[in-house]
């Protein structure tokens, strides 16, 4: 007989083995996870629920009884009407003990990248810093593929361009042909690997939330490149200040553009900027605090009752009229489909 609790888990269609297996390894520590679809006593989701209408509805049509998880590692805020726990990036939301937070990269960035956040913690100094210098072909590299993220990161390219060129090596603005994609396996090692000829990377979210600081900044720092860091407003308290650029701190991209253009001129100034650990010995430590009071708060979602864990509002309006809202839109949908479907059969007839 086990002697851990057994708890039946289940996951959205559209989640991704890294984040599955993240999740499967971290209860094993305590429970003996079974992986149960069709009558899960505990449900994980990730923002992927928002590419389709179909993928939605595998939300709208669980089990009342079910304890739902929402797992945000995108830019978005979660809805509490719709789940049980959070768990997501910004350290400053609070609601009882249904936001949980857990800092980017707990040991995962991505689904295949192994580095640890703790490798940013290596020693740093001067010495160090020239040999880095020393080693640096090129100006700044740009990587991307979505050309649908928030204005900046494609100003601040455009702007840094005027000055000396800007290599874009994903298919965003690519002026550079490389043969590895975004969609590789190993994406975010490839990256480390397209970044370290250069002296500066633009490490820019797409988008502006607190608390969202993505792979960007680490993959820019494991690179040993400068980054030019644009997106969450507390990536202070995250990441040492001293030790990258910062452009949300500056009045305009010109005055951003003067600096960068100082710094690159300056070997003794890049190399102390250079030299300045990524993270201070304080944020580690509240780092590793965060990780341990994450896991507390994440395993008694688990020890609790299941029907004690239910935090949802319960009632007519988050039960009836909230959820029917969002599927008589979709009978709308396929009302309206089928109306133009016969408007497109009828013309068609009459135009041959």
């Amino acid at each position: 007989m086990s002697k851990f609790k057994c708890i039946k888990i289940g996951f959205h269609s559209e989640s991704g083995d890294g984040f599955k297996n993240e999740i499967i390894g971290l209860l094993s520590k305590k429970y003996e996870v079974i992986e149960d679809y069709s009558d899960c006593d505990y449900f994980f989701a990730t923002e992927t629920i928002y590419r389709s209408y179909k993928s939605f509805e595998e939300v709208l049509k669980l089990n009342q009884a079910t304890i739902r998880i929402f797992c945000c590692g995108e830019a978005i805020y979660s809805d509490l009407n719709l789940f049980d726990y959070v768990l997501q990036q910004n350290s400053h939301l609070k609601e009882d003990d249904r936001i949980i937070y857990r800092p980017y990269a707990g040991q995962l960035v991505g689904s295949c990248f192994e580095a640890s956040v703790y490798e940013l913690d290596k020693c740093k100094n001067k010495e160090a810093a020239r040999d880095i210098l020393a080693s640096k072909t090129k100006f700044c590299n740009f990587i991307y593929s979505n050309p649908n993220a928030h204005e900046m990161r494609d100003q601040l390219f455009y702007a840094l361009s005027n000055y000396k060129k800007v290599d874009a090596l994903g298919s965003h603005l690519k002026n550079v042909e490389i043969a590895d994609s975004r969609y590789d396996a190993n994406w975010e090692k490839i990256s480390i690997m397209l970044k370290k000829p250069y002296k500066f990377s633009i490490a820019a979210e797409n988008a502006v939330f607190p608390g969202y600081t993505s792979e960007k900044l680490i993959t820019s720092m494991l690179a040993n490149t400068l980054p030019i860091y644009f997106g969450n407003p507390y990536v202070d308290e995250l990441y040492n200040p001293a030790s990258f650029i910062n452009a949300n701190k500056f009045l305009s991209l010109d005055e951003l553009v003067n600096y960068v253009r100082y710094v690159d001129n300056n070997d003794d100034l890049y190399c102390e900027i250079m030299s300045q650990p990524w993270r201070t010995r304080e944020q580690i430590e509240n780092y590793d605090k965060h990780e341990k009071v994450f896991e507390e708060l994440f395993f008694h979602i688990f020890d609790q009752e299941l029907a004690v864990a239910k935090r949802r509002p319960a009632g007519t309006w988050p039960d009836l009229l909230y959820t029917n809202f969002f599927l008589s839109m979709n009978d709308s949908k396929r009302k309206e489909s089928r109306r133009l479907d016969a408007i497109y059969k009828f013309l068609r007839r009459i135009m041959n």
